[in-house]
This record gives structure tokens, sequence and C-alpha cells, in this order.
């Protein structure tokens, strides 16, 4: 029961000559109720808002860019989530959590994790050597 809007519908949506407005009203007709949405400007972060995003998922922005952003959001919305995301790693990780952010998304968690080295082995009978 959720709809995300991220870069590449933003972009589907523009030369489909239709807005993220419609995109979440099409969503709210079919009784989606989660509505995020994934900004990059000041211009998406207004559009988004004034449609009816639940949650804002801020992307590629300095932690000083997101704080500004997540004021805003508070002062003229405040039921709206917010989240930090896109280029977050470890050693930043402290100054986004500084925000005000409701959220932090940490992708270095999961693409950098060392690989596991494991194995399995399958015997029809009893193993080898025994």
């Amino acid at each position: 029961n959720e709809l995300m809007v991220k870069d590449n519908h933003w972009e589907a949506l523009r030369a489909a000559g239709r807005t993220v407005q419609d995109a979440l009203d099409m969503a709210r007709s079919a009784g989606v109720t989660s509505l995020q949405v994934e900004v990059e400007s000041v211009e998406q972060l207004d559009a988004a808002l004034a449609a009816g995003a639940t949650k804002i998922l801020i992307d590629n922005q300095a932690p000083d860019t997101v704080a500004a952003w997540v004021k805003f959001v508070r002062a003229s919305h405040p039921a709206v989530e917010v989240e930090a995301t896109g280029g977050i790693t470890l050693d930043t990780l402290g100054r986004y959590a500084m925000t005000g952010v409701d959220f932090i998304s940490l992708g270095a968690l999961t693409h950098s994790a060392p690989a596991a080295d494991l194995g399995l082995s399958i015997y029809r009978d009893e193993p080898p050597g025994t």
C-alpha cells in the first residue's frame, strides 16, 4: 500500500506531460496511503509537498541542505516524515543524524559489507573418510 516516486519517475512523468500531483492523485484514488517522494531540488520538494506526499526522501544533498529542507518541511507540513538518502557513508552518518530527519538510508551497510565464505557439501550416504 505504498507508492515511491524516484528520480526516474519524475523524468517519466515529465516526458508524459504529467506531474507528481497526477501520480499521487492516481495512487490515492487506488487506495494508496503511503506516498513517498524522492526530491533533489527545492522545486521538487515544493511540488511533492503540494501534491500531498506523506514522506519526503531528500536525495544526494549535503547535511546543511538537508537540515534546511527538514526545517521547511517541519514548519509547513509537520506530519510529513523526512528521510536523508544517497551518498551517505558511515563517516558522514553523524552529520546527517543531526539534521532532524526521521530516517537515514545508508547503502554502505549492504553494498560495502564483506562477503561471507560459505560452502555446502551434500553426501548421498556417508561423508568420505568415515
